[in-house]
């Protein structure tokens, strides 16, 4: 049987902490694609923030706030971008100064469960390839350790709900 788990990745900018949440499974992939092109509200540094959704990451034209942006090579990824925009006051003239923070991104796992012989095998299928990983891991943080500690977390959740519809 194949689920979809809608998977977020968090890094807090201040900080090298990485928070991974498992937000929804859905058997179907249409439906995990639904959910998130639905999404209008994510937790955020511990507060719930409005989300918007680009083609691509914010720019000046761009309101202030959380976006989502699609990956354009992983169609299952969705980055998190903030936009924020400072006044600096001036004696004759202000300045802005505006960032864009990239948070964390969505993304839609593949996951597989076969029986064989009474007992459940998961099989995690990573949903980009190998050089798609790595460009990650540098890009947010992530290490072989996190993502493994990530992969045993997922098979022993699936594994408790299994056994408690039984």
């Amino acid at each position: 049987m194949d689920y979809y788990a809608i998977n977020k990745v968090l890094q807090q900018p201040d900080t090298s902490d990485i928070k991974l949440e498992t937000l929804s499974v859905f058997s179907k992939l249409n439906s995990a694609e639904v959910y998130i092109s639905n999404i209008t509200h994510l937790i955020v540094s511990k507060s719930e923030v409005i989300v918007g959704t680009l083609d691509e990451s914010p720019t000046d034209d761009n309101m202030d706030g959380y976006y989502l942006v699609k990956d354009t090579e992983n169609k299952r990824k969705f980055y998190i971008y903030q936009k924020k925009t400072e006044v600096c006051r001036g004696y004759i003239y202000n300045s802005v100064d505006i960032k864009v923070v990239k948070y964390g991104f969505l993304e839609i796992s593949h996951i597989r469960v076969e029986k064989e012989e009474g007992e459940n095998q998961i099989l995690l299928i990573n949903s980009s390839n190998t050089s798609q990983c790595k460009v990650d891991k540098i890009q947010m943080g992530l290490n072989d350790q996190l993502i493994e500690e990530f992969k045993k977390t997922m098979g022993q959740g699936l594994l408790r709900n299994k056994s408690k519809k039984e």
